[in-house]
């Protein structure tokens, strides 16, 4: 979710003081990503979906950012904290983790190389 806080993660991280920069980050890169991946996404909405071909639809996705539409993102607030230019109807619900399954240990390979 755009932000004024700190740049689109990829290009960056982290928190910034950087403002303005900040959003702007996002609008490059949800445009170079929907330029490396439009062909691929507007096939599959012909094809799976039925839907004509979206030859605008980083707009689109732009355009969703700007409704109330809810919105969870998996990390910690006490990480980054939700900025304060985000509404209401999105939220930070932690990070998370699936069940650790019962009985399950790690081999020795795994142990070894997170030691």
């Amino acid at each position: 979710t755009p932000t004024e806080s700190w740049p689109y993660m990829p290009h960056g991280g982290g928190k910034g003081n950087f403002g303005w920069s900040n959003s702007v980050s996002y609008s490059v890169a949800l445009r170079a990503q929907w330029m490396a991946l439009r062909k691929t996404v507007c096939e599959w909405h012909q094809k799976r979906v039925g839907v004509q071909r979206i030859d605008d639809g980083w707009r689109n996705l732009a355009f969703l950012h700007h409704q109330d539409y809810p919105v969870i993102h998996g990390f910690s607030p006490l990480m980054l904290g939700k900025p304060k230019d985000w509404g209401r109807w999105i939220h930070l619900a932690g990070f998370w983790v699936p069940p650790m399954l019962a009985g399950w240990t790690p081999t020795d390979e795994l142990s070894r190389f997170l030691a």
